[in-house]
């Protein structure tokens, strides 16, 4: 607490002021009635998108366009070429190029158990071979 004329601090409780004799008047506080405020929720539409790129396009791909890009990448080399060019971001259709790479990875699986499986079918027709060739079985019937 200041003196009101001279500006020099006072002790609590004081009546005058020590160095020029005003006397103190007591200021009242009022009690000032703060409002709480709540924090307003974002809405939805202020929610930033993480990793949203804007330069291409986030809108599902409908049944008919999975339908009809199957069928296009079912074309024995055009298909290849296009599950490529669209696997390796030749469009900016984000779901696009997911499911050519999708589909890309269905390939590459597929030719590898057609490679696999190959291999096995061939090991047993030499066994089977081997087996009837050296028991003569096959002459009987000659």
């Amino acid at each position: 607490m200041f003196c009101g004329n001279c500006g020099k601090p006072l002790n609590e409780g004081a009546l005058f002021c020590p160095e020029c004799g005003t006397p103190v008047k007591k200021i009242e506080t009022e009690n000032v009635n703060v409002e709480e405020t709540t924090a307003s929720q974002a809405q939805p539409n202020n929610i930033p998108i993480r990793n949203y790129d804007p330069r291409f396009d986030y809108t599902p791909l409908g049944a008919w366009s999975y339908f009809l890009y199957t069928l296009l990448f079912s074309i024995p080399i055009i298909g290849f070429i296009f599950a490529i060019v669209f696997a390796v971001g030749g469009t900016n259709r984000i779901n696009l190029r997911n499911y050519a790479r999708s589909y890309f990875c269905w390939l590459l699986i597929t030719v590898v158990l057609v490679i696999i499986l190959l291999i096995v079918g061939f090991a047993i027709a030499g066994t089977v071979y081997n087996i009837f060739d050296h028991s003569g079985y096959y002459h009987y019937y000659m």
